[in-house]
Order: structure tokens, then sequence, then C-alpha cells
């Protein structure tokens, strides 16, 4: 699935019913990805902050 955020926002009920069989390889690597985003956000946030470009 390429299109994952789109696809979890239009029908998140029918993604739920296919993630259940799926593998939990890939629920992993899909929340490994998500935390990945999350700790890049923070970096970014902190390393602005520390440059003193924040508000």
């Amino acid at each position: 699935m390429v299109s994952h955020p789109t696809a979890q926002s239009v029908h998140p009920i029918r993604l739920r019913e296919t993630a259940i069989p799926r593998s939990r390889c890939s629920l992993t690597a899909i929340n490994s990805w998500g935390n990945h985003r999350v700790e890049g956000a923070i970096h970014k946030y902190q390393f602005i902050k520390a440059v003193g470009f924040s508000d």
C-alpha cells in the first residue's frame, strides 16, 4: 500500500480489518517509521530552538 496515510484517513475501519491478518513484521515497520518521523520532528524543533529561530 503506497498511499498509507490517505487510505487510513479515508477507510480507517477497512484498514484495521486488513491489518489484522497481516504479519507483525509489517505492523512494527509502520510503527517504527511513525516513531522515526516523530523523533525527526522533535530533533528539528530542538535544533531550531537552539539556533534561535523559534517564536
